[in-house]
């Protein structure tokens, strides 16, 4: 959205929430400078000729085209995987890499913080020239209050790798988009967001959730986590007891952990496209669920193993997908577990 406070009016009016969202600024010539990502290939082929055992240098300098190497896929790339140097006869190609690698996370960092500076000034920000100044301003603990009266950011499609530091000043923030990015790790200090109601961190890269960071925010209502890599969901979800909508959908889970069932007040749940071979018990105390999606998972169940399950404690339900698993029973029975339900979606078949 637009903003059309000036700076100075912004500043008068600490009690009222400010909500920011932006379109992604793409990296260009100007963000980066080229000399880190030149020096780079030129030690990329250094490296290579001092070790045939990284198998990431051929690859990387595949990706680069006529001397030009995007510093986010850089960093992405070799950032603490680019070598064991003490399989190296000379240590020091590796060095010159990893201290090049340094430079263009730097950059990144300046570019992260760009987006970030724009979203939450915008048109009314004073006229700081330097990443310096800026960072100087967000170190400065009188713009602090202007900081916490912000409860809506969006960043979606910023192609984020990881977070600016300076978005954990954000202390009040509600609702937090972060979808469509490639964040592949969360830091323990998500947990300074205490207040978020909100959080949106779909279809990018992510591997796991923090244990210690998730179990701080209590007041989350809306988690949706669809479209990563995730292999597992952390125990501390245990913790989100205000939790009214999770979606994980499109993992790689395995199995839910028990503590599930301490989110009483969870009425969606969607875990499609995993690879879940049971549920848990436990799932029969969400008994406020009116929405369950567990389509295309490897769930092999009889009638009278999903009825063993307890699941017919979900009175309120009113949507339950199990299509695409291996289940040897009807829409009937299914029908008999949750009369309350409007739409059963059941189909028993054999995966390719």
């Amino acid at each position: 959205m637009s903003i059309h406070f000036s700076f100075g009016e912004i500043m008068a009016i600490p009690q009222k929430s400010l909500s920011f969202s932006t379109s992604f600024i793409p990296f260009s010539e100007n963000v980066f400078h080229e000399e880190p990502v030149s020096i780079f290939q030129d030690n990329l082929n250094q490296l290579k000729t001092h070790s045939s055992e990284f198998k990431l240098i051929d690859k990387a300098i595949q990706r680069i085209s006529k001397g030009d190497l995007k510093p986010q896929v850089a960093w992405k790339i070799f950032n603490d995987k680019i070598a064991d140097y003490k399989t190296v006869i000379n240590p020091f190609p590796v060095i010159s890499c990893l201290q090049d690698l340094q430079k263009l996370e730097i950059q990144l960092e300046d570019h992260f913080l760009e987006q970030l500076w724009n979203v939450l000034i915008d048109s009314g920000a004073p006229q700081l020239n330097s990443i310096t100044k800026k960072r100087e301003w967000f170190e400065d603990e009188k713009n602090q209050s202007l900081l916490d009266t912000i409860t809506v950011l969006d960043l979606r499609n910023s192609e984020l790798i990881f977070l600016p530091r300076e978005m954990y000043q954000l202390r009040n923030l509600k609702k937090l988009d972060l979808s469509q990015n490639q964040i592949e790790f969360l830091p323990e200090s998500i947990k300074v967001w205490t207040q978020l109601e909100e959080l949106d961190l779909s279809f990018n890269q992510l591997i796991t959730l923090p244990d210690r960071g998730i179990e701080h925010l209590t007041n989350l209502k809306n988690l949706n986590v669809s479209g990563n890599t995730l292999k597992r969901l952390p125990r501390s979800i245990g913790y989100l007891k205000n939790l009214k909508i999770l979606n994980v959908e499109e993992n790689c889970l395995k199995e839910l952990p028990k503590e599930i069932r301490q989110c009483s007040f969870l009425e969606v749940l969607k875990v499609s496209s995993n690879e879940l071979s049971q549920l848990p018990r436990e799932l029969k105390d969400l008994t406020s669920l009116t929405e369950f999606s567990a389509a295309d998972n490897e769930l092999r169940y009889s009638s009278e193993e999903l009825q063993a399950l307890g699941v017919n404690s979900w009175e309120q339900i009113e949507k339950v997908d199990l299509s695409q698993n291996y289940l040897n029973t009807t829409v009937e029975v299914l029908q008999t577990l949750w009369t309350n339900a409007s739409i059963i979606r059941h189909s028993h078949y054999e995966k390719v």
